[in-house]
């Protein structure tokens, strides 16, 4: 049996395997630390490349289909021997100490359930990677664009409000750099495969704090995340998944009264919001996209 890891690594790859090979070199180019393992779900791509990059500390396995995001990363979690694990996204790149400094910090604070850390972008502005809980309340604010009017007022799920200079507890942490103790991950039985895409990593977060955990944002460690990765090149089909997961996370967080709310919202005001504006600033292009997605929703929602 092979001897256990501090931490394994896991990465999904889905057709962008410059993207992965980056994050793999920056990842073994981390100082003092060696007791690793990077698992890479090669996600239905089926990419030879990837071949190269097998050694001892690297392990690729394939699916014959893209099984979703949340499907990959507990597949990942299955092949991984090793106390912590670390979800991170292909599109990012861990700069020399980042792992080194993740691992002691969530080992010093017993408390932390989930580490995430600072985001920078290539001009090293800070992304806004933390989140609070979706509420019908934030729902709102959000689509009718109050909180871009006055974040601090009208708030939403995306913490814009803050300038993330700060560490803290947060509700959650984006998934491009999720760092989990893997016992705290398997209690709560591991990501909801009825995600496809999208908000599975905030319903993670929710499940581990209604159970006592704790998600931690710490400044001190820092990545670079391009963002956006291969879904860059499918708006229309990002649109759908990002909807369909939001109405999913709301039936299972929402009361009943809230989630009929924010069905009918999402699907009879928000198009025509989008839509609206779209065409008033003659964006045909996205217009026909966001058309496309909201055509294969409403197929979804009303079939049979």
């Amino acid at each position: 049996m092979n001897k256990r890891k501090k931490l394994a690594i896991i990465i999904i790859n889905y057709y962008c395997e410059e993207l992965t090979k980056n994050c793999i070199e920056s990842i073994f180019k981390q100082k003092n630390f060696t007791d690793i393992e990077v698992i890479i779900i090669d996600n239905g791509s089926n990419t030879p490349i990837l071949n190269d990059l097998i050694n001892s500390q690297i392990k690729v396995i394939k699916t014959p289909q893209n099984i979703g995001f949340g499907a990959a990363c507990n597949l990942g979690v299955l092949n991984a021997n090793s106390k912590y694990i670390l979800f991170l996204n292909p599109d990012t790149q861990v700069y020399e100490e980042s792992i080194e400094k993740a691992i002691s910090s969530i080992e010093r604070n017993k408390e932390i359930t989930v580490l995430g850390c600072k985001q920078v972008d290539e001009d090293s502005n800070i992304q806004r990677s933390c989140a609070r809980y979706i509420t019908l309340c934030r729902y709102f604010n959000k689509i009718y664009g109050l909180s871009k009017l006055s974040p601090k007022l009208f708030k939403g799920y995306h913490m814009i409000d803050w300038d993330h200079k700060s560490s803290r507890f947060v509700n959650h942490v984006i998934g491009a750099f999720y760092l989990i103790r893997k016992q705290c991950f398997l209690n709560v039985g591991g990501f909801d495969e009825d995600f496809f895409v999208y908000y599975e990593d905030l319903d993670l977060s929710k499940r581990i704090t209604d159970q006592g955990g704790k998600i931690y944002y710490d400044t001190d460690i820092c990545i670079f995340h391009q963002g956006g990765g291969a879904s860059r090149k499918v708006k229309a089909l990002r649109l759908f998944y990002s909807l369909s997961s939001l109405l999913l996370y709301g039936k299972k967080h929402f009361s009943t009264s809230h989630f009929i709310i924010l069905k009918c919202n999402v699907l009879f005001v928000e198009p025509i919001l989008r839509m609206g504006i779209l065409l008033i600033t003659l964006q045909i292009k996205s217009f026909m996209e966001t058309k496309s997605a909201y055509f294969m929703l409403y197929k979804k929602q009303f079939k049979g």
